[in-house]
């Protein structure tokens, strides 16, 4: 772990899934953080994560959603920025997290 886990910023993956905002939330902090590792590894899964959230965001303008306000935009570009030499300690952590939220997506 790079740190104290309590000032990592607040991952919606750890929040029950509350609707189309949430799930759009959730999967633009992945995008976010996708983008900033290397390239190589991750670069199908980051066209994966934006077709699906590509998919999400029509299916909301079908539904007449309102879109949610991102939950941590400041703190999280902070925390990337922070951390951008520890990219594979990040990496796995975010992939572990983005694991999990699938899996729940997945369930419900």
């Amino acid at each position: 772990l790079i740190g104290d886990s309590e000032l990592y910023p607040e991952v919606p993956a750890d929040k029950p899934i509350q609707g189309l905002g949430s799930i759009i939330d959730t999967l633009t902090t992945f995008q976010k953080v996708l983008q900033t590792l290397p390239k190589g590894h991750v670069s199908q899964l980051h066209s994966d994560v934006s077709t699906l959230l590509d998919y999400f965001k029509v299916w909301m303008t079908f539904m007449r959603c309102t879109p949610k306000e991102p939950a941590n935009g400041k703190s999280l570009d902070t925390f990337i920025q922070k951390n951008a030499t520890h990219h594979v300690t990040f990496g796995y952590m975010a992939l572990d997290r983005l694991k999990q939220f699938m899996q729940k997506l997945i369930a419900n």
